[in-house]
C-alpha cells in the first residue's frame, strides 16, 4: 500500500522544468499549448498581413532606400551566383544571403520575401508564448505573445526589408532552446544554442556580447545535473558557435585577406557612436559622410588620407577605434555625459527615424496606427520593469534574462 502510494505521488507531483522552475500539468498540456501556440500565429500573421496590404501603395515599398536598397542589391548579385563576393565582409551578411537564397529560388518578388519575414515574426509571438508558459505560467505565455502579435513596431520592422526581421527570430530561438524543458546535457540543445547564436552575430554582430552570457549560465545554472557535467555543455555551445563563424572567418580570409569572424565594421561603428560630434543616434563618420551607403568606402578613404598610405580593412577598423579611444580620454566627463543621453534614448519611447520612418508609416497604415499608439515600447518597458520586480524572489532561474537584457542595452 504504501510503495503504490509512493507512486502514485510521483505521478501527480509536477515535472521540473528547466533551470528549475515548476511546470504545472495544465502548463505542459499539450494539446493547449498547440492550441494557444496556432492561435497566436494566427493572429500575429493575421495583422501583418493586413498592415502589408495597407503600405503596399507607399513609394518605399517597391523602391528601396537606404540600407535597404544595399542589402538587396547584395542579394540580387549573391543570387546571380556571387556567392562570395569581394574583400572582407563590412556589413553584417545574413540578411543579404536570406535575400539572395530567396530570390535564386523564387525571383525578385518583395512581397514574398515580405510575407516570409511576417511568417517569421509571427513565429516569435509564438514562441515567446511558449518561453513564458515553460518559465512562468500558461497565462503569463499567452498575454506575451499576443503582446508581441500587436506589438507597433514588430509589425513596422517585419514588413521592412531590413535585418531586424531575423534579430528578434534568431533571439527568440535561442531563449527557446535553453528554457526548453528536456534533459540538459542534451547535446542537440547546446550545439544549437551555439549555431544559432552565431547566425545572429551575423546579422548583429554586437550579439557576440552574449558569448560569454550563455556559457556563465550552464556554469551557475541551478539545475543539478549542470553542476557535475557543466564543462560538456560548454564546451557544444563553443562548437555550434565555431561551426557557423569559423567559415565565414576563413571566407574573409581567402577573399579578403584577413581572418575576421564577423566583418570588419567594428572601428568605424564605434566610432559613428562614440566622438565628440555624436548625439546618440546614427551619423555617418563624415559628417562626417552623408550617405550611409559610402560608410565603408569613405571610412576607408579617410583613415588613409590620415595616414598617407594604404590600409586593410583590419588597419581601418583600429584607425577609428584609435580615434574613439582618444576621444574618450581625452574628453572622459563629455563621454560620460554621451553615455547617459544613449541610456536615455534607450529606454525612450520614440523610434528613431532612420532610412523608413515608423511615424510615416502610421499614416499610411491605420492598423499601425491605432497599434502604434496602444502598444509601443512605453508600455512594453514598464510592464518589463512590473515583471522583473513581482518575479524578483525566483532570480535563481531568471537571471539569464537579467543579465542578457543588460548585456544588450550595454
Amino acid at each position: 500500500m504504501k510503495k503504490a502510494s509512493r507512486q502514485q505521488e510521483r505521478r501527480v507531483k509536477p515535472a521540473k522544468a528547466s533551470g528549475g522552475a515548476a511546470a504545472s500539468p495544465d502548463r505542459i498540456n499539450p494539446e493547449g499549448t498547440r492550441i494557444w501556440f496556432l492561435t497566436i500565429f494566427t493572429v500575429a500573421f493575421t495583422l501583418r498581413l493586413v498592415y502589408l496590404f495597407q503600405i503596399d501603395t507607399i513609394p518605399l515599398f517597391e523602391h528601396l532606400a537606404g540600407d535597404a536598397g544595399t542589402y538587396y542589391q547584395w542579394g540580387r548579385r549573391i543570387a546571380a551566383g556571387d556567392w562570395l563576393g569581394a574583400g572582407v565582409f563590412y556589413q553584417a551578411p545574413l540578411y543579404p544571403y536570406f535575400l539572395g537564397i530567396l530570390q535564386f529560388f523564387f525571383g525578385e518578388t518583395l512581397w514574398l520575401v515580405r510575407l516570409i519575414q511576417i511568417t517569421l515574426g509571427a513565429l516569435s509571438c509564438s514562441l515567446i508564448f511558449l518561453i513564458g508558459q515553460q518559465l512562468f505560467s500558461r497565462q503569463a505565455g499567452i498575454v506575451s505573445g499576443f503582446i508581441l502579435a500587436g506589438y507597433g513596431p514588430a509589425l513596422f520592422f517585419d514588413g521592412l526589408i531590413e535585418k531586424s526581421i531575423l534579430d528578434l527570430f534568431l533571439l527568440t530561438v535561442i531563449l527557446f532552446l535553453i528554457f526548453s524543458p528536456g534533459d540538459e546535457v542534451n547535446p542537440a540543445k547546446w550545439l544549437g544554442v551555439g549555431a544559432v547564436l552565431g547566425l545572429l552575430a551575423l546579422s548583429r554582430e554586437n550579439a557576440l556580447i552574449l558569448v560569454p552570457v550563455v556559457p556563465c549560465w550552464i556554469a551557475f545554472s541551478s539545475a543539478p545535473v549542470l553542476r557535475t557535467a557543466r564543462l560538456r555543455p560548454i564546451g557544444l555551445f563553443f562548437a555550434g558557435l565555431t561551426l557557423v563563424l569559423l567559415p565565414v572567418g576563413l571566407r574573409n580570409l581567402a577573399v579578403g585577406g584577413e581572418f575576421k569572424l564577423t566583418t570588419s565594421q567594428l572601428g568605424p561603428n564605434f566610432f559613428i557612436g562614440n566622438n565628440p560630434a555624436a548625439d546618440g543616434t546614427y551619423n555617418s563618420v563624415r559628417d562626417i559622410i552623408g550617405e550611409p551607403q559610402l560608410e565603408g568606402p569613405d571610412a576607408r578613404r579617410l583613415a588613409e588620407r590620415a595616414l598617407q598610405r594604404s590600409l586593410s580593412p583590419g588597419e581601418v577598423s583600429s584607425y577609428w577605434l584609435g580615434k574613439s579611444f582618444e576621444y574618450i580620454k581625452t574628453q572622459p566627463w563629455d563621454w560620460l555625459r554621451l553615455l547617459a543621453k544613449k541610456w536615455m534614448l534607450l529606454w525612450n519611447a520614440r523610434e528613431i527615424e532612420d532610412s523608413d520612418d515608423f511615424y510615416i508609416y502610421r499614416q499610411w497604415s491605420s492598423l499601425l496606427g491605432v497599434l502604434g499608439r496602444l502598444n509601443h515600447f512605453g508600455l512594453l518597458a514598464p510592464l518589463a520593469a512590473v515583471g522583473l520586480l513581482v518575479s524578483l524572489r525566483e532570480w535563481r532561474r531568471l537571471w539569464l534574462l537579467y543579465l542578457m537584457i543588460l548585456a544588450l542595452a550595454a
